[in-house]
């Protein structure tokens, strides 16, 4: 899945990608790891090394793989069809 895929995806259940990792950050995904992007030397990526950074520092971050990340997906967008079709089927109670 591209980057720009996702972020389509997470709008689409309500979410926001941002372009980095901050206090304000509730969950990194992060893809399959590239070396050859890496400073010789490093195994994660400078915004997964960020949020490890800040988990150490008491923030609570979900990092998530990008098979998690769909899984979740998976789960909201379910969750929210379910809230769709039970609010379909509720009796509209007026009071008039």
């Amino acid at each position: 899945m591209t980057r720009s895929e996702a972020q389509e995806r997470l709008a689409a259940v309500g979410g926001q990608a941002t372009p980095g990792v901050s206090r304000k950050t509730d969950i990194l995904v992060v893809g399959t790891p590239d070396p050859s992007r890496f400073v010789p030397g490093m195994a994660l990526s400078a915004k997964h090394r960020k949020a490890r950074d800040l988990l150490d520092a008491g923030h609570d971050i979900e990092v998530l793989s990008e098979a998690e990340f769909l899984e979740q997906l998976s789960l909201s967008t379910s969750a929210s069809r379910l809230d769709a079709e039970a609010a379909l089927s509720r009796p509209c109670v007026s009071d008039a």
